[in-house]
């Protein structure tokens, strides 16, 4: 059925969740719709073929033709964990990739799960608030390498030439951040 033909599949859902443990410490508002919750529930019991050697290339296929959006993970009020499958930019295609493998690898079909997962995936030591998202996928990785998420991978020096970047756009330009505008001492966390 279309999200357009069943009924609440569109309109977004806020509440408060507890994924994770039994602490209520680990409550988490989410924002997400019917049709999001259902498509990751389908994803986790879709059957891999044979043929296919990557589970990880295997779920991101499944992403083609989904627009490419910037900004979908802010929204107004409270930081609240966004689950949006119907339109992703660059980080958030790879945590909602990464969460299908990690969970679909840990048996589970429950989009409870997959929460806790993105949520580890998204945010600094997992803890959901704008000053703990990982901004810069720098950080992202750093994380992801300190956590034991990722493995970091090494080359000869001969194909290394060193570069110098300047990672400060958010912060010279909070203007452009709703989170951030008129709030110098988030502007300040955040700056490199």
């Amino acid at each position: 059925m279309s999200e357009e033909g069943e009924e609440g599949a569109a309109n977004p859902t806020s509440e408060k969740v507890l994924i994770g443990s039994s602490s209520s410490e680990s409550a988490v508002e989410l924002d997400y719709t019917r049709a999001d919750s259902l498509r990751v529930v389908e994803l986790l019991k879709l059957r891999q073929p044979s043929d296919e050697t990557s589970d990880v290339l295997f779920i991101a296929r499944q992403f083609l033709g989904v627009p490419y959006v910037g900004a979908t993970l802010e929204k107004p009020g409270e930081e609240r964990l966004v689950v949006n499958l119907r339109q992703l930019d660059c980080t958030t295609f790879v945590e909602t990739v990464c969460a299908l493998v990690m969970t679909r690898r840990s048996g589970s079909v429950s989009f409870a799960d997959y929460c806790e997962h993105l949520r580890n995936l998204r945010y600094r030591d997992g803890h959901c608030a704008v000053l703990s998202r990982l901004h810069y996928f720098s950080w992202w990785t750093a994380d992801k390498v300190r956590r034991g998420f990722m493995t970091p991978v090494s080359f000869p020096e001969s194909l290394l030439e060193k570069h110098r970047f300047v990672v400060s756009y958010m912060s010279d330009h909070p203007d452009s951040y709703p989170f951030l505008k008129n709030r110098p001492e988030r502007t300040d966390s955040i700056r490199l």
